[in-house]
Formats: C-alpha cells, sequence, structure tokens
C-alpha cells in the first residue's frame, strides 16, 4: 500500500528557483509583448489614415478579426496543458513580434496591396485578441477542463460575428445607426441566451421540489459520500485510493485539467467546494444517492477511454450509468452531458466580450462624431479606472454569488440593468446634436458603472465555473494590482492618456496583474503535478 500525503501544504514538495524563474520570465515575456504592441498603435492609426476604406472593407477587416482572433484562447488553454505554460507564452510573444513586424511592412510600403493590409491587421489584431484573453483561458483550461475553454471561445466568436453581421448589413460603420444596430443585435443574442442559461440554473439547482435532498447539500454527510461514490466509478486506481483513503482518514489528491481534493478531513482546506463548482451536478448526486454504483471490481480493468480523453471535470459531468431513464427528463439528461456548464460559459463570455467592446471603443467613438477631445474627460477617466479597479470586481462577487441561488428573472433584470447603464451615456451623447464639454464629461463619467459590467460577467463566470473561493482570490488580485495601475500613471503622467508611453506603462501594469492573478494557481498546480509524478501510477492517475 502506497502511503497517501497528509492534507497538511508540508506533504507537497516545496517549489524550485528554477521553477519561480520560469514563472517570472514567462510573466515578463508577456508583459514585454503587450508593451510591443502598445507603444506603435500609432503605425496602425497610420494605416487607417493612408488608405481610404469604406465601410464594406471596415466589415471584412471585422470579420477578418474575428475569425482569426476568436479560437485563440482555446488553443492556447489547451496546448498549455500539453506543452507547458512556458512554450506557449514564449511561443505567443514570438507570435506577436512577427505580427508587429508584418505591420510596419505594410505600413512603409508606398502602395502596399489591400490584401498584405489585411493580412497585417488580421495577424495583429488576432494575437492581441489571444493575449488579452490568454489569462481568462488558461484559469478555464486549468480550473474547469478544455471543453468548458473551447465553450468560452466559441461564444467570443459567435458575439463577434452578431457585431460583424450588423456592420455589413446596416450601412454607414460609424453612422449612429450603425452602433445602435450592433448594440440592438449584441442585446437579443445576449439576452436570448441569458434568459435560457437562467432557467437552466434555477431547474439544475432545485431538481425536486419540496422533496428534501441531503444528497444535494454540500454541507452534508450524505453530499460527500456521493461524491466519493461517483469518483469511484471513473477507474480503478482512484477507487483504490478512495477505498485507501477512507481506511486510513488520509487525503487524496489528483493532478490534471481539474485538481480535486476529497476527504472529510481536508474539504475546508483543499477545496471540497471547487470539486462542487467545477464537477457535479445535483440531478446526478440525487440519483447515484438512489442507486448503487458500479464497484470497482464490476469495472473493466483495461484501459478507459472515458478517463483518458476527458478530463476530471468533464468525466464528472458525463451520464450516469446507475441513473434510472424514467427518472431521466430531456432538461436532465442535457445537463447530465455537459449543456449546462457550455451554457454558462456561453452567456457570460459573450456577455463580458460584448460590452467589452463597446464600453471601451463606444466612448472615444462618439467623442469622435462630435468632435470633442478624449484628453478634456481626463478626470471622468480616472473615476472609470477607479471604479472598476477598486469597487466593482469586490461588489460583483458578492453580486454573483446572491444571483447564483437566486430566480431567474433577478439575474435577467440585473444583467439588462447592466446593458442599460451601459449605453445610455452613449445612445444620449449620439442624439444630443449640441453637447457641451461639462455634459460629455458628465456622461462619460456615468460610464465608470458600465466598466462593472464585464468585470460582473467575469466574476459570475469563474463563480459559476471554479467556485466563490477562487473568484474571489482572482478579482481581489484584480482590484489591488489596478489600483496600482491608476496611481503609477498618476504619479507618472498626471494624465493617463498625455503620452503614449504612460498610457502604454499603465496598459503593462495591467497586463501584469492578469498574469501574476494566475501565478499561484500554476504554483499550486507544478506542486501537485510534482507530487504525483513521483507516484509508480501516476500514468493512471493524471
Amino acid at each position: 500500500m502506497i502511503p497517501e500525503p497528509s492534507c497538511t501544504s508540508n506533504a507537497l514538495p516545496a517549489i524550485t528557483t528554477r521553477q519561480y524563474l520560469l514563472l517570472g520570465s514567462c510573466i515578463l515575456v508577456v508583459a514585454g509583448s503587450f508593451f510591443l504592441f502598445e507603444l506603435p498603435s500609432s503605425a496602425a492609426i497610420f494605416i487607417k489614415d493612408h488608405f481610404s476604406l469604406n465601410s464594406a472593407q471596415y466589415a471584412l477587416m471585422h470579420t477578418v478579426l474575428a475569425v482569426m482572433g476568436s479560437f485563440g484562447p482555446s488553443v492556447l488553454g489547451l496546448m498549455s496543458v500539453k506543452y507547458g505554460l512556458g512554450t506557449v507564452f514564449m511561443g505567443s510573444a514570438i507570435a506577436c513580434a512577427l505580427s508587429q513586424v508584418l505591420l510596419y511592412v505594410s505600413a512603409a510600403i508606398p502602395s502596399p496591396s489591400y490584401a498584405l493590409f489585411l493580412v497585417g491587421r488580421g495577424l495583429f489584431g488576432a494575437v492581441v485578441d489571444v493575449l488579452f484573453s490568454f489569462s481568462e483561458a488558461t484559469i478555464l483550461t486549468s480550473f474547469s477542463g478544455g471543453r468548458q475553454a473551447a465553450a468560452y471561445s466559441c461564444s467570443v466568436f459567435v458575439s463577434r460575428m452578431a457585431s460583424c453581421a450588423s456592420y455589413t448589413l446596416i450601412p454607414g460603420v460609424a453612422a449612429d445607426m450603425g452602433l445602435l444596430g450592433t448594440l440592438l443585435v449584441t442585446m437579443v443574442v445576449s439576452g436570448g441566451v441569458l434568459l435560457f442559461t437562467a432557467t437552466t440554473v434555477k431547474l439544475r439547482q432545485d431538481p425536486a421540489p419540496h422533496t428534501p435532498n441531503k444528497a444535494a447539500d454540500p454541507h452534508s454527510h450524505d453530499f460527500h459520500e456521493t461524491v466519493v461514490q461517483r469518483l469511484k466509478g471513473t477507474n480503478r486506481v482512484v477507487s483504490d485510493r478512495l477505498t485507501q483513503m477512507e481506511e486510513g482518514d488520509g487525503c487524496l489528491c489528483l493532478s490534471g485539467p481539474v485538481s480535486l481534493v476529497v476527504s472529510r478531513e481536508c474539504s475546508d482546506d483543499m477545496g471540497l467546494d471547487h470539486l462542487i463548482k467545477t464537477g457535479c451536478n445535483v440531478s446526478q448526486e440525487a440519483s447515484l444517492h438512489d442507486e448503487p454504483t458500479e464497484t470497482a471490481d464490476d469495472m473493466p480493468s483495461t484501459d478507459n477511454p472515458v478517463v483518458q480523453d476527458l478530463p476530471i471535470a468533464d468525466t464528472l459531468s458525463a451520464p450516469s450509468a446507475s441513473a434510472p431513464e424514467s427518472d431521466q427528463s430531456l432538461l436532465a439528461t442535457l445537463l447530465d452531458t455537459g449543456l449546462y456548464d457550455w451554457l454558462t460559459i456561453l452567456v457570460a463570455g459573450s456577455t463580458y466580450c460584448s460590452l467589452f467592446l463597446f464600453t471601451y471603443f463606444f466612448p472615444l467613438q462618439i467623442a469622435n462624431l462630435k468632435g470633442y477631445d478624449a484628453e478634456e474627460a481626463s478626470f471622468s477617466m480616472y473615476v472609470i479606472f477607479l471604479v472598476n479597479a477598486v469597487v466593482s470586481p469586490a461588489v460583483l462577487n458578492y453580486i454573483s454569488l446572491r444571483l447564483s441561488r437566486g430566480p431567474p428573472w433577478k439575474i435577467l433584470a440585473v444583467a439588462m440593468g447592466f446593458f442599460v447603464v451601459t449605453f445610455a451615456p452613449d445612445m444620449a451623447m449620439m442624439w444630443l446634436d449640441t453637447c457641451s464639454h461639462s455634459t460629455v464629461t458628465l456622461l462619460l463619467a456615468l460610464k465608470g458603472v458600465s466598466y462593472t459590467a464585464p468585470t460582473a460577467c467575469l466574476v459570475y463566470m469563474q463563480t459559476m465555473t471554479s467556485g466563490p473561493r477562487l473568484a474571489f482570490q482572482i478579482s481581489t488580485s484584480y482590484s489591488l494590482l489596478n489600483l496600482i495601475v491608476v496611481v503609477v500613471g498618476s504619479v507618472l503622467g498626471g494624465r493617463i492618456d498625455s503620452s503614449p508611453y504612460v498610457f502604454s506603462a499603465a496598459l503593462l501594469l495591467t497586463d501584469i496583474a492578469a498574469v501574476a492573478s494566475a501565478v499561484p494557481l500554476l504554483v499550486r498546480d507544478i506542486r501537485l503535478t510534482k507530487m504525483i509524478a513521483s507516484r509508480p501510477d501516476h500514468k493512471d492517475i493524471a
């Protein structure tokens, strides 16, 4: 019998200096690549001014960006699992540098073809897009499996294609109706999916109304037993280790796309709540509690394709063979196949990306249409950054925890409220022909609230996929490090947009914050992986 590790952190191997240097190098490489792409932003403006592109050409360019940039996060996330984070970080930095070279070449040629410009701009935008979404994709892949990360990227693609379709179908890419059409298309798509997902969440959390279900209570003994029984059905090695754990009161640690720890003694410290959030369906738990699961002796001793091809979270969300078909409704069957995970990531990802697109670019576009200089609203921009950096993550983390247990109409109402608050200042600036500078400043200040909408969707997504504890850690790291960005930008430049170097430095710190938020997760994954790799049967577990 192989001795089981204890639940304390002392049982895990220490991180070596070389591994810390590798993590630090990855952060510097990614942050440096962001810094390189932000400085030559004037080159992109030069290309835009040098070539007179009509609405159709702009629509084509946006389509290319959507196709090339949407699936990058899931590709990088899956590659990071197979080839290591360091390799993927370096590859991303090299690709970013190559896209910069191509962009400069296309801008330097006196009369380049439109195809060369389109390819250069598309590659540039794709790499930028991939790097921006890399931290979220890494978190999703590491804690929720490759399938959820792929669904997140698909939602990004769907959202951007909706925007591109509105650009193409509605005449005038910079006209009021073009912007309004894009807004309406995105709201309809995201709102419809959100309503269906919210209803699904409610049905999934209350599978049997008016019937007490102890197996659905995460704090009950029955719930722990059903989780253990579910894990026992994965393969023989897991079943044997769970038996040893129960006999010796040890702690079982599994390493893979999801790091799982199951034990009554160490559930609070090592993350039984995380296992509950990522892998278990309530309908499965109820059926498993009522029906006995196949024991390890009944399982075939040969290779299990389910365990080999799917991460642990996906294995847990697979249909239960022991559940009686008569008790399985169509909706429950779809939920058991992982539809809930897909829809949760779909609505959160599409809403997050859509709101980020509009809240980030709409103020500048409206200011340009009205002939106002964005620098005149520098104070309100500081208000926006401050609200987004300090207030929104903590507040929205609390809201998302409350909404996850609330009725669907509350979730939909809050989401639509974010939409209204987000786009009301933009619509007012578009429709008011004579706006004073103070009015524009006030409207941009109101948009400080709108910057909480993307954060709300991101925190909600992290809460539903990775659990409240991890979501709180991530949002807290964003709050503290983004506050540093605001302070440094204020001290260095006085105005965050007064110099491209100051603006690039602020974005550099933001990128470091985004990558650094995942460092504790990477450190823990390295320690667990090293511990599992030291066992003779690690190939059967990982």
